[in-house]
Parts: structure tokens; C-alpha cells; sequence
């Protein structure tokens, strides 16, 4: 991990300044993707790639520019971060976040594991 300098953060709202608060202390830099000006992460340090979360070419553009990425919102697009897992380590894992893309899925994988649920339709 000593090698990893710059972290990617898709999406640059609350969660991403959080994460941006505890990751300068620490001597990392970090860019997120937001396609708000002036989002929370960047209000407090973060560098800002202006994109969409759907936008295959901005989160291409993302991974060019980090060392790791992480999630602050399930809304994206998870195919290209599927691609993008390829070359640059993501986390969580794409298939970790299609899940929780599709609370249905979400809820049988937690059934599955043992972990109580509210009833639901199947």
C-alpha cells in the first residue's frame, strides 16, 4: 500500500468529503469524479474530474489519474467499473455494488448469508 498515493472517489458529495477529510491527514491525494461544481469533496481539497457516474469515459478518465478507486453512491455505472477493476484495483468490488444496485438481490444475498431480513415479495 506504501505505493498508493492518489485515491479516486466516484462521486464528490458528503461521503466523498469525508473520505477526503481522512485521507489528506494521511498524505494521499485524492480526485473524485462529480459533475457538480464545487461539490462538498472538492470544497475541502479534493481535485475534481467533471463527469456523469454513467459516463464510461469519465470514470475511464478517473482511473487514469488515481492509484485505487472507491464508491460515496451506488448510482453508476457498474460495467465500466467492471472494465476499469481490470487495470486499476476498485473497492468495493463492482459485483458488491450491482448488488447493491438491485435491493432484491441485495436481500436474497443477505438471506442467504444468514443475515436477518424484513419479509418480501419474491
Amino acid at each position: 500500500m506504501d505505493n498508493l498515493k492518489t485515491i479516486g472517489i466516484v462521486g464528490g458529495g458528503q461521503l466523498g468529503r469525508m473520505l477526503t477529510l481522512a485521507a489528506k491527514p494521511l498524505g494521499f491525494e485524492v480526485v473524485v469524479l462529480d459533475s457538480n461544481e464545487n461539490c462538498p469533496a472538492e470544497q475541502v481539497g479534493a481535485r475534481r474530474i467533471a463527469g456523469d457516474l454513467y459516463d464510461s469515459q469519465a470514470l475511464k478518465e478517473l482511473a487514469d489519474a488515481v492509484d485505487v478507486i472507491t464508491i460515496e453512491i451506488e448510482h453508476l455505472n457498474t460495467d465500466a467499473l467492471e472494465q476499469i477493476a481490470k487495470t486499476t484495483p476498485v473497492h468495493p468490488a463492482p459485483a458488491s455494488v450491482r448488488m447493491i444496485q438491485d435491493k432484491y438481490l441485495q436481500k436474497i444475498s443477505l438471506r442467504e448469508n444468514n443475515i436477518a431480513v424484513a419479509d418480501f415479495v419474491e
